[in-house]
């Protein structure tokens, strides 16, 4: 197999691993095996020269674009990466079940999960309606009506 195939190859298993993973990381991974195949092109028998220069890009790439892509995606309170159901916070809801905290009812729909859901300023919250997320406590959103 020549060398480049074999960056090529390692390439798109890196790609395919960063469609499996959250992390932003395989992916420039991939681009650096993707440069590296084309110097292979040119210069097949330098494998020392091609695994510098892939280890080299893959360092410039994640000390360097990775933190720009990060500095642009949400963050939580604590200056981190919002995941999970943090994520939700300040996101739109559908009211599945009218919120009314007095009965304890409420049911809220967000990417077609459904929600537990109470009304943070105490107002009823019909079906049908739209709400704002404020926070989210274990199983339960906590939602203000959105206008």
């Amino acid at each position: 197999m020549s060398p480049s195939v074999f960056w090529l190859l390692f390439a798109i298993l890196l790609f395919i691993t960063e469609i499996i993973t959250p992390f932003f990381l395989f992916s420039l991974f991939s681009i650096s095996a993707l440069i590296t195949s084309f110097f292979s092109l040119f210069f097949p028998g330098l494998i020392i020269i091609q695994i510098l220069i892939f280890v080299l890009l893959s360092t410039l790439f994640t000390f360097t674009i990775r933190r720009i892509f990060i500095k642009y995606l949400s963050r939580d309170d604590k200056g981190g990466i919002k995941t999970n159901v943090d994520a939700y916070v300040g996101r739109v809801c559908k009211v599945i079940v009218t919120i009314d905290n007095s009965k304890d009812t409420g049911v809220c729909e967000i990417d077609g999960i459904r929600w537990k859901a109470h009304s943070e300023d105490g107002p009823i919250i019909y079906e049908n309606s739209f709400a704002k997320i404020v926070k989210v406590e274990g199983a339960h959103l906590y939602v203000v009506k959105q206008n």
